[in-house]
């Protein structure tokens, strides 16, 4: 029987859980034979990615944040020595302010 190397997807911005990047990694961690490295930018604040890591032992969650050359040295090393590969990178991580108002419409009776 040949045993295939997981799939190693790695998802930065996956802190928030109604964002993208935390749904991208929690789906990706559903996939057999997958290693998913979701990337925060402070890891003790992402809650419920470590709750999500802690109930699936092939969730790693790793300090990046993506305006930092060390962190992303650092990501990379570990990734490295965890996977020795990264299959797929996708890029969640920014931020947007609220929107600014378009329009106000007046309040009908």
């Amino acid at each position: 029987m040949t045993h295939l190397s997981p799939v190693v997807p790695t998802v930065s911005g996956a802190n928030r859980p109604n964002g993208l990047g935390f749904h991208l990694a929690r789906q990706l961690a559903q996939l057999p034979d997958s290693l998913v490295f979701a990337a925060v930018r402070n890891p003790p604040t992402a809650t419920q990615l470590a709750a999500l890591a802690s109930e699936r032992d092939n969730v790693i969650v790793v300090k990046l944040d993506v305006t930092s050359e060390a962190d992303a040295q650092e990501a990379a090393k570990m990734v490295k020595e965890r996977a020795g590969k990264v299959d797929v990178l996708i890029p969640c991580a920014g931020s947007l302010p609220s929107p600014p108002v378009v329009a106000e419409f007046p309040q009908r009776c």
